[in-house]
């Protein structure tokens, strides 16, 4: 079914227990990764410092946590330069393997994000309007109507661990790591998609593959990276990039990969 003819106002339909249905969610990684460093390192990135010593890409292993948690399947989508701009950064293509992160290559990932969202019927986790989208590219109406009501900005707590602490099992079973976070929208819309929705089929049909075994065996994977965390802070720092190159190489060659193609460009993945 075609998007609502008004594409930029917000469809209002009725929650419906056990058949309303969750949305995909689509993270707009450097955009959280920067937002997540500037909340947590208290300031923007200094012109003298290296984005690879301000960004951290655990923290996007966090947010996954919580979405999942939360019974969200995920998708994370960011340039494969991304890997190059982020402590941690290798872990991002373990969680490619898993099929939580998508790359991009030759496209501009802010267009790849909106699409997905789209073509997909989810929500984009950024603090970007995408407004340059708006204006210089030519989007289609279903994406011009996620950009203007399925964009939901990430809240980011930092907090103090104790000492010894490398991140914190929280009362909600949260794995968070240097912040908590939660999401807020205004209308159930955003989240979920109503048997009365109009692109309530493809939410459907997007979620079958989100089963209770693909949740558990992505909490457990995302479980290890925490692991791999409070292992890596206990080593002298020498050995760290090779333990960490250990863990992805392991991960890396064990697991069958879990890629989604269906909605990128002819250049992309």
């Amino acid at each position: 079914m075609a998007a609502p003819e008004k594409v930029y106002k917000m469809e209002t339909t009725a929650f419906v227990e056990d058949l309303s249905v969750k949305r995909v969610a689509v993270i707009d990684v450097m955009n959280f990764l920067h937002h997540s460093a500037e909340r947590t390192k208290k300031g923007k990135k200094k012109e003298t410092e290296k984005e690879v010593d301000y960004l951290d890409a655990a923290d996007l292993a966090s947010l996954l946590y919580f979405l999942i948690q939360r019974e969200f399947d995920v998708r994370a989508i960011v340039s494969k330069s991304g890997r190059n701009r982020a402590k941690y950064g290798k872990l991002l293509d373990v969680m490619a393997k898993f099929g939580l992160v998508l790359y991009t290559e030759h496209c501009y990932d802010d267009l790849l994000t909106i699409r997905y969202a789209a073509d997909n019927g989810g929500f984009i986790i950024s603090n970007d309007k995408y407004r340059d989208c708006l204006s210089k590219i030519i989007v289609k109406d279903a994406e011009r109507y996620v950009i203007y009501n399925r964009v939901i900005r990430p809240v980011v707590n930092p907090f103090e661990l104790k000492e010894g602490e490398v991140y914190k099992l929280t009362a909600d079973g949260d794995r968070a790591y240097n912040f908590t976070t939660f999401l807020f929208s205004s209308c159930h819309n955003v989240l979920y998609a109503d048997p009365s929705s109009w692109d309530y089929d493809l939410c459907m049909h997007v979620r079958r593959t989100f089963t209770l075994e693909r949740q558990q065996q992505l909490k457990e994977f995302l479980v290890r990276i925490f692991d791999l965390l409070k292992t890596l802070a206990e080593m002298p720092e020498e050995k760290r990039e090779d333990e960490l190159v250990r863990f992805c190489k392991q991960w890396t060659d064990n697991v069958q990969p879990n890629v989604d193609r269906r909605t990128f460009c002819r250049w992309c993945f």
